[in-house]
């Protein structure tokens, strides 16, 4: 029982040293996307958004890196005590290795134990286990939300109506073909949404609104269906998944957010640069087609 709580203690410790490390860290991630942001905007949206994609994945692995390295050096300790335990009952075997003053000369001498009176280390150790404790509560609590919001999309998808005019058939598979996306894609309609979506990664479906389908024009159709299909062509499904589960874990870091936010920016602007490549409107019909 006692390995169970000190295993316990220090994951959750762990745990709170390693979110704590990840604010500073994430400081100086910021800086090093901020200070050349202007200049990557000048450039196309997709390198905006590598940019910020590839810092919000660091910012994610820290906290990880930190666990892992405060566990080792954990376990390193404790193999040390019990090599210097090992030493000292070889040269002495009548020594009393359970004494309480010997244990703590040990930590001290090795330098990982707390140097803090007991009261104050432990405060800190409390506090350590209830900001990990909140952490894990609300990630789960948003991870729930995550599930249940993928589930009424795959619910949504599931009674979309498949029967769609044929000019809306024929328009997918020639642009399908344009921007060559092999794999199979459906088109469905349906009243419960107010834009179009994509959803799943092997098997896509585009959710239309039943609206979109029947009255949109000629031009606003084919908008409306190369901005969807560029969202295949580019992966976004899956990626736009790893960063929601990115958000979650780190829902309280404003690097994150801030990062958050720009790949969102950059993503529809990189979207919008494929699917009017693709189609022979004009950037500005393109944009009122969409609005």
């Amino acid at each position: 029982m006692t390995d169970v709580v000190t295993a316990a203690t220090l994951g959750l410790h762990a745990m709170a040293w390693a979110l704590v490390h990840s604010l500073w860290v994430g400081g100086l991630i910021w800086l090093v996307v901020a200070l050349p942001w202007r200049r990557v905007c000048r450039r196309s949206a997709g390198a905006r958004y590598l940019l910020a994609y590839v810092a919000l994945l660091a910012l994610l692995a820290v906290p990880v890196l930190f666990g892992a390295r405060i566990v080792r050096s954990y376990f390193d300790h404790t193999d040390w005590v019990r090599r210097t335990i090992a030493r000292l009952l070889e040269a002495q075997p009548d020594l009393a290795v359970t004494d309480e003053s010997l244990w703590t000369e040990i930590l001290g001498i090795h330098g990982a134990g707390s140097t803090l009176p007991a009261p104050e280390a432990a405060a800190i150790g409390w506090t350590l286990s209830l900001v990990a404790a909140a952490w894990l509560g609300m990630v789960s609590w948003r991870l729930v939300s995550l599930g249940r919001a993928w589930k009424n999309l795959a619910y949504l998808e599931s009674i979309g109506s498949e029967h769609v005019s044929p000019r809306w058939g024929r328009l997918l598979d020639g642009l399908r073909a344009r921007l060559r996306i092999r794999g199979a894609v459906r088109l469905r309609t349906t009243e419960y949404v107010d834009v179009p979506i994509v959803f799943g990664w092997r098997s896509t479906t585009v959710l239309l609104p039943r609206r979109v389908h029947e009255d949109a024009s000629p031009a606003e159709a084919e908008a409306v269906l190369a901005h969807e299909l560029a969202h295949i062509k580019r992966r976004d499904y899956p990626l736009n998944l790893l960063q929601a589960v990115a958000e979650t874990l780190l829902f309280f870091h404003p690097v994150a957010r801030w990062l958050s936010s720009r790949i969102r920016e950059a993503r529809e602007f990189s979207t919008d640069e494929l699917a009017c490549r693709t189609i022979t409107l004009h950037w500005r019909e393109y944009g009122r087609a969409l609005a």
